[in-house]
């Protein structure tokens, strides 16, 4: 269809992929993050997943609360976190972290030439000026893939996660296609993520492996 690779669209829960690449290049998986005030800034009735205050978690954990549950509260407590070192401070406050991780986030797009993406949350809840275009997802699937932690988060059906500090999660992966369990299951599909608001609609970027050859699909 003409245009439509350039066409906006409001991508959902899928931006968790980009906030967890951008804040991948400033912390690694093993980096210890402390959940504190930012779960103030989570919007009422979104997804969670039902962290916190004062949880202590790995980076890699953080990125599985958002690629299984699709946590809101993990996307914040993620940006933060990387938002305090790319400013350098380690006691900004929260409202300026996010700030600074989002700028962040929306150069980084442009960078990766997603040139039709503009992110105003770390976590896809809708705002009209949030938004990106199919052609971007396909390249936000790519660089998905090009991380391991990434794919080991949004490949894993179910688990029970004990956090350094704080009581245990178990956690189910919004995506069925990677669920054994579930009558979509697609033995080739190596994730990636849905999304899902009323203006957005329900949305998946999925990517298979095919003998080797990597597919990415956008719905």
């Amino acid at each position: 269809m003409a245009g439509a690779e350039t066409e906006t669209v409001y991508l959902a829960s899928i931006t968790k992929l980009f906030t967890a690449y951008v804040a991948l290049q400033y912390l690694t998986p093993e980096t210890e993050v402390t959940v504190g005030n930012e779960l103030d800034f989570v919007a009422w009735g979104s997804s969670v997943a039902n962290l916190q205050y004062g949880d202590v978690l790995t980076v890699e954990m953080l990125i599985q609360a958002m690629m299984m549950p699709s946590g809101n509260d993990a996307a914040y407590t993620l940006a933060v976190a990387a938002g305090r070192v790319i400013d350098g401070n380690a006691a900004l406050d929260v409202v300026s972290a996010v700030n600074v991780f989002m700028t962040q986030m929306n150069q980084e797009a442009r960078l990766q030439g997603m040139l039709h993406t503009h992110f105003v949350n770390p976590d896809g809840v809708h705002d009209y000026d949030h938004y990106s275009s199919m052609g971007d997802l396909a390249i936000l699937g790519k660089l998905a893939l090009s991380s391991p932690a990434i794919i080991r988060c949004c490949t894993v059906p179910r688990d029970m996660v004990t956090p350094i500090h704080g009581t245990s999660f178990a956690w189910k992966n919004t995506n069925s296609l990677i669920d054994p369990a579930s009558e979509y299951y697609c033995p080739v599909c190596i994730g990636l993520k849905t999304g899902q608001t009323p203006d957005a609609g329900s949305c998946l970027l999925s990517a298979f492996d095919l003998d080797g050859r990597q597919i990415i699909i956008g719905v």
